[in-house]
């Protein structure tokens, strides 16, 4: 029998979900992604989901600290160490998902600039080539949007990107499926208000590239996994 692969998209925010990005790679995934909003909900529906049956996982940003210790945040670490990384299930992390993992993996997080002044706009990265995820070195524009950073990487996690402001812009594990970016390479139209971009000049293909590439992988990943079920 063909097992029910799903992507888990934990959404963390304390405002407004970010459902356009979800609705976009929903779009382009090749397998059936569930959101989840652990601020709101808690994080049962992902403790209730198979491990099994989860190609995948991203997390995305969060106007949150990695820091503040809620309720929430408590389970979802404990639920990423216990079904997710300890199981091998492909991750993403982007921005508050980005700083977490490496947090949790002996990293260190702290504030950009002394005034915790929010970075917010559009930067340029140039990113490395990823042969895991089939990218390519390519350069171009991602939305950011944080006041905070990894200072220290975490353990196994090697750069995967260079930017002219922070040390650690974008990394990859080197024994895990795990991945994760300080940017907001998910972002979408709707988000240019908040983070402080002219519409009209609106454009992340390059961001949605990176992020595609991550779902393409989950879906070669569960069908090698399937494969091996022999199903």
């Amino acid at each position: 029998m063909k097992i029910p692969f799903e992507i888990l998209v934990v959404d963390p925010g304390l405002s407004l979900p970010e459902t356009e990005a979800f609705n976009r790679m929903s779009k382009v995934s090749k397998i059936p992604l569930t959101y989840h909003l652990p601020n709101f909900t808690g994080c049962g529906s992902l403790y209730r989901t198979p491990p099994e049956t989860i190609a995948g996982v991203v997390i995305f940003g969060s106007n949150a600290s990695v820091h503040d210790q809620r309720p929430w945040q408590l389970e979802l670490v404990n639920w990423l160490q216990s079904q997710i990384i300890k199981r091998k299930i492909p991750i993403f992390g982007i921005c508050f998902g980005h700083q977490l993992l490496h947090l949790m993996l002996g990293g260190q997080v702290g504030y950009v600039h002394e005034s915790k002044k929010m970075e917010i706009g559009k930067r340029t990265i140039q990113l490395h080539a990823n042969q895991r995820l089939k990218i390519k070195t390519s350069k171009g524009e991602v939305f950011i949007y944080h006041s905070e950073q990894v200072t220290a990487a975490g353990s196994g996690f090697e750069s995967w990107a260079k930017g002219d402001f922070i040390p650690h812009e974008a990394s990859y594990h080197t024994e895990l499926p795990i991945w994760t970016i300080q940017s907001h390479p998910e972002g979408t139209a709707a988000d240019c208000k908040e983070f402080n971009v002219d519409p009209s000049t609106f454009s992340n293909l390059f961001g949605w590239s990176i992020v595609d590439s991550f779902l393409d992988f989950c879906n070669l990943d569960a069908l090698e996994k399937t494969r091996s079920l022999g199903n």
